[in-house]
């Protein structure tokens, strides 16, 4: 007698229903996940909207947070909801490329309670039309190529009458040898020596999706990490990489499509009639905004600027990067402050901050999985120190604490990091550039109360400079404004805007305009941080 689980199992090679859907696409979400650092080496363009294997995570991982508590059955019904999911956390170009991936799926298998062999067939035939058709210039050599030959092979298996399993084994292998061919198709990758990184996160997402089906996801992926050389030199000018949401009613994404057109290239338009998002690279955003503004209602609007990006990219390609010596462990609350980090080559980073401290185990954790056995430890708060201690006297490793505060000091340490100097100079030479940041931080009061001389109100915002209350008003405006002088920002050189949770990037900018209007004197700089709690934090050097 075939014991249940057994059973289930081989029906699962054959057909899966939404929940089935459900576990591949978080089984490929963690398969990709783990290959991310991989995949991120791959890029060779010096402003990438961020690194692929990162984008197409994030992407994938909002695609698995919209469904994670959903019981439905119905695939379709489930597909649909992960398209959503994924159209609203698309980031930059290749998870936009990506969601109109899991929009094509969706919409093919809309009316179906199960998913068979025939089934994913039509399904990555209508990932690739719509990946295409999302595109105003579709370019071979990328993951669009990939898409559409592991659908052209996948319908040949389902043809054949091959069941679900097989027919994805035939769609992962066409999409293997895809990528594997995608620089005979691209003069650049051919001469930065790598396959398209776009074209290796989807291989990975099927690869994955096979895995979890057969139930073999190892608990260690062993990637390979090729060395990514710029195709580019000499100094270029970058634009804007501009990105938004639009909500509306009767929206016409191919309309939209051709009067963004003549604005810049890089254009991707993807969406329906309710919901359409915008990825552009313009040296005009403002005119790509009011396209937008015109037709609906804007959301998550993002602005960066690609000439800052690449400078920072090639001073990163400078430093050395530490297989050996000593490496950062840091904590951080929010998106931003975390990609933040990691971008500057801190090689763990603990979630953690205000009102969720983690616990020393959890540091002792971070400090172990470190690459190296010297190890320097940011806590980014005051109330994390005494555990940061703790962890300290629980691990083999030889760890020093940089005592930073705050986030913003935890940055400047970070930038004071020197990987060819001996560890006692880089931990000094952290510590000073952190004591040389003065920190502001704006956040809303939750209960009246009575506090550094001030008699605060349930919702009034409050201004803390390095942790005192210094100002209080009834808006965060109104706080920012009273708080600038309490930073002495009349005699500094830098002042950093860190946007956090719920602060579109645009109102940033703007506040940051008239920052440099009042202070001429001053550079003024918007990182978003995406903090909860804390609409902004400011650091000033």
């Amino acid at each position: 007698m075939v014991a249940p689980t057994e059973q289930d199992s081989r029906r699962r090679l054959k057909r899966i229903d939404g929940q089935g859907l459900k576990q591949a696409i978080a089984g490929a979400t963690a398969w990709l996940e783990r290959q991310a650092a991989a995949i991120n080496a791959l890029n060779v363009f010096p402003v990438p909207d961020g690194d692929t294997g990162t984008n197409m995570t994030l992407t994938m991982r909002a695609t698995v947070a919209a469904v994670a508590a959903s019981p439905e059955h119905h695939l379709g019904k489930m597909a649909a909801a992960m398209a959503h999911g994924a159209l609203l956390g698309a980031r930059g170009n290749s998870g936009v490329i990506l969601s109109q991936i899991i929009r094509g799926f969706a919409k093919a298998v809309e009316q179906e309670a199960e998913l068979d062999g025939a089934g994913l067939a039509r399904a990555l035939a209508g990932a690739s039309k719509t990946a295409y058709a999302g595109i105003a210039q579709p370019v071979e050599g990328t993951m669009l190529t990939v898409i559409r030959r592991a659908a052209e092979v996948a319908g040949a298996a389902a043809a054949a009458g091959r069941d679900l399993e097989q027919v994805l084994v035939a769609a992962t292998e066409e999409a293997r040898r895809a990528v594997a061919e995608t620089p005979t198709q691209l003069t650049v990758l051919r001469q930065a020596g790598v396959v398209d990184a776009g074209g290796q996160g989807l291989y990975v997402l099927l690869d994955g999706m096979l895995r979890t089906l057969r139930g073999q996801l190892p608990a260690e992926a062993a990637p390979s990490e090729p060395v990514a050389v710029s195709a580019f030199s000499g100094e270029q000018t970058y634009g804007y990489c501009t990105q938004y949401l639009i909500q509306g009613n009767k929206l016409d994404p191919a309309a939209v499509q051709r009067e963004l057109a003549a604005l810049g290239d890089s254009l991707l338009v993807v969406g329906d009639d309710t919901l359409v998002r915008v990825h552009l690279h313009t040296f005009d955003p403002g005119a790509a905004l009011q396209v937008g503004t015109r037709l609906g209602i804007l959301r998550n609007v993002s602005v960066e600027n690609m000439q800052l990006q690449h400078e920072v990219w090639r001073e990163e390609r400078q430093r050395v990067v530490p297989t050996s010596g000593v490496s950062v462990v840091a904590v951080a609350a929010g998106e931003g402050f975390q990609e933040l980090f990691r971008t500057l080559g801190v090689a763990e980073i603990v979630p953690g901050g205000q009102t969720m401290n983690p616990s020393a185990e959890e540091l002792v954790a971070a400090i172990e999985r470190a690459p190296t056995s010297e190890v320097i430890l940011l806590p980014n708060n005051t109330n994390i120190l005494l555990a940061a201690q703790q962890a300290q006297k629980l691990t083999s490793r030889t760890v020093e604490i940089v005592p930073t505060r705050s986030l913003a000091e935890g940055v400047a340490a970070v930038l004071a990091l020197r990987y060819d100097a001996n560890f006692a100079t880089t931990v000094e030479a952290m510590r000073a550039a952190a004591a040389a940041v003065t920190t502001g931080e704006i956040t809303v009061a939750v209960r009246d109360a009575t506090f550094d001389g001030f008699t605060i109100r349930q919702g009034q915002a409050m201004g803390l400079l390095d942790g005192q209350v210094v100002a209080v008003g009834d808006s965060v405006e109104e706080v920012f404004w009273l708080l600038l002088p309490k930073l002495r920002v009349e005699q500094a050189s830098l002042l950093t805007l860190y946007p956090g949770e719920g602060v579109e990037l645009a109102e940033a900018q703007a506040l940051a305009e008239r920052v440099r209007e009042r202070y001429p004197n001053l550079q003024v700089e918007v990182v978003p941080g995406g903090q909860p709690l804390y609409p902004y934090i400011l650091g000033c050097e």
